[in-house]
C-alpha cells in the first residue's frame, strides 16, 4: 500500500489525530515538571529529579503490563483508557495544589499510562493496515506525532508567560488529551492480525 492508501484505511486517520494530540500533550509535563516542582511546589532539585525517575520507571512498567493485558483486553479499549488517564494525570497538575504527593501521583499515573500507549502503537497499526504495511504506516504515525511534539511545549511556555501561572499550561493539554480519547471510538475494530 502507498501512504495515501494507508491514510484512506478506515480509522487510520482518526488514529493519526489521536496520536497528534497525544504526542503534543505528552511533552508538556515532561518539559515543565521539574521547573514546576522546584518553583511552584518548592521542592528541591533532587526531589524534582526523582519525579522524572518515577515517570520513567512507571512508563517501563506500563509498557510491559499493557503488552500482557492486550492479550485479553482489546487494544483499542486499552488505548482509550490510557489516553484518558494520561490526560487526567496532566489535568491533576492544573487543578490540585502543588505538593510532593500530587506531583508523585501525577508522575506515576502519567508514566504508567502514557508508556502503555506507546506500547500499543505497533499492534494497533498492524490491526488497522496489516503487518505488511507496518513500516509505511508506522512512518506516517511518527510524522503525524512530530509536529505536536515540536509545537506543544513552546505553546505551553507561551501560555505560562501570558497567564503568569502554570495552571493553564496543564489544564489545556490535559483537557485536549481527555477529549482525544473519545476519538478512539471512531477507530474500527482491527481487521488484520
Amino acid at each position: 500500500m502507498t501512504a495515501w492508501e494507508i491514510l484512506k484505511e478506515p480509522g487510520f486517520l482518526s488514529f493519526c489525530v489521536v496520536l497528534f494530540v497525544f504526542a503534543g500533550c505528552l511533552w508538556i509535563p515532561m518539559t515543565f515538571i521539574a521547573n514546576y516542582a522546584t518553583k511552584d511546589a518548592g521542592l528541591s532539585a533532587n526531589d524534582a529529579a526523582a519525579l522524572v525517575s518515577y515517570t520513567g520507571v512507571a512508563s517501563t512498567t506500563g509498557r510491559v503490563a499493557f503488552g500482557r493485558l492486550s492479550k485479553w483486553i482489546p487494544q483499542l479499549v486499552l488505548l482509550q483508557g490510557s489516553v484518558l488517564v494520561s490526560g487526567l494525570a496532566i489535568l491533576l497538575l492544573g487543578v490540585a495544589p502543588p505538593s510532593y504527593f500530587v506531583l508523585a501521583l501525577h508522575a506515576i499515573l502519567f508514566g504508567f499510562f502514557s508508556g502503555s500507549t506507546i506500547a500499543l502503537l505497533a499492534p494497533i497499526i498492524i490491526g488497522l493496515v496489516g503487518l505488511r504495511n507496518l513500516p509505511v504506516a508506522f512512518g506516517i504515525a511518527a510524522c503525524v506525532q512530530a509536529p505536536g511534539v515540536l509545537i506543544a511545549p513552546p505553546l505551553g511556555g507561551a501560555l505560562r508567560d501570558a497567564t503568569g501561572v502554570m495552571t493553564w499550561t496543564f489544564i489545556v493539554p490535559g483537557a485536549m488529551m481527555v477529549l482525544s480519547s473519545a476519538l478512539v471510538w471512531a477507530i474500527p475494530a482491527p481487521r488484520h492480525s
